[in-house]
């Protein structure tokens, strides 16, 4: 199994994050053309992500990729909009069977999205939403996941709620 880190800051004001991880860990982070953080001269592969004053930051030894989100739970979201645009028929069962009630889906339709967007990031390939099936929820936050072009793709995903959010993270190879 691949070395894995994660970072979570707190009051982080939005600034540059490159000079925030410079003074805050001493790492230099530079962007690809795609908007994708590196790690120049490391071993290491970067994710970042940021919502509202939460700073999430996961790496992984390479040639593992990484992919994280962080979402507000209770985020304003469009419910039926959110389903018909970004869930499968398979998604939208497992959403029912998860959730219950409109609160629950609500909160779960945020955790899909957080899923979502961390596997987006960890195979750095222009997809969308609905090419990402999320197949499994266990009761340890586990997560299973299939692509719709049936590419085959080797991950661990996990979440966990920490207060308002939803830390998110994909492990790929």
């Amino acid at each position: 199994m691949p070395k894995i880190k994660e970072y979570i800051f707190y009051n982080y004001k939005n600034a540059n994050t490159g000079d925030f991880l410079k003074e805050k860990l001493n790492w230099e982070v530079r962007y690809s053309r795609s908007g994708a953080p590196y790690l120049p001269k490391s071993g290491y592969n970067i994710s970042i992500s940021h919502k509202n004053n939460v700073l999430y930051i996961g790496i992984a030894q390479k040639p593992f990729t990484i992919g994280v989100d962080v979402e507000n739970i209770n985020q304003k979201l469009h419910l039926n909009s959110f389903i018909k645009n970004t869930l499968n028929d398979s998604e939208i069962f497992l959403l029912d069977n998860l959730a219950g009630n409109r609160a629950g889906k609500k909160k779960y339709g945020v955790i899909f999205w957080s899923l979502k967007e961390a596997v987006f990031k960890c195979l750095n390939e222009d997809l969308k939403p609905k090419d990402i099936m999320i197949i499994n929820i266990d009761s340890d936050n586990n997560c299973a996941a299939v692509l719709k072009t049936q590419k085959k793709f080797k991950s661990r995903i996990k979440f966990m709620i920490k207060g308002n959010y939803v830390y998110t993270l994909v492990l790929c190879k």
